[in-house]
């Protein structure tokens, strides 16, 4: 069972409003908090949460010093075999990250689903109670 969670920068944990999900941590952000609006929505969204993490992983993989992953000689660059590890584990962790964030928009389309056909039927029991019976 996957849990939508709100990390916002506002703090608040209200999903009232139109949402960002961060593509790193599949949290999701409050668009108006985070300078968007339904004209100019992103394909892809990184939240300031996860930036600095992500830009430094990207830092290290363009200078070609990899975390964990640097010869033993300090200025060595990584050799072919540890590049191709490091691509395969980025592609295995992208997988991952769309495999949870599909699961994660699945139930949200459920939850709303249910909240509509919820709407619906105290909408029917509403108007079923407001008529007046004939004699």
């Amino acid at each position: 069972d996957i849990k939508i969670t709100v990390r916002c920068t506002c703090e608040s944990k209200h999903e009232d409003r139109l949402m960002i999900q961060c593509d790193e941590c599949s949290q999701w952000l409050h668009a108006v908090c985070i300078g968007v609006n339904s004209s100019n929505i992103p394909s892809q969204y990184i939240c300031p949460f996860c930036y600095a993490i992500v830009k430094q992983l990207h830092d290290w993989y363009e200078d070609g010093n990899l975390p964990k992953m640097v010869p033993s000689g300090e200025n060595e660059k990584p050799n072919e075999s540890m590049l191709q590890l490091h691509d395969m584990t980025d592609q295995f962790h992208k997988i991952s990250k769309g495999i949870t964030a599909t699961r994660l928009k699945l139930d949200a389309l459920e939850r709303s689903e249910a909240r509509r056909q919820q709407d619906k039927k105290e909408k029917s029991t509403d108007c079923d109670s407001a008529l007046i019976p004939l004699l």
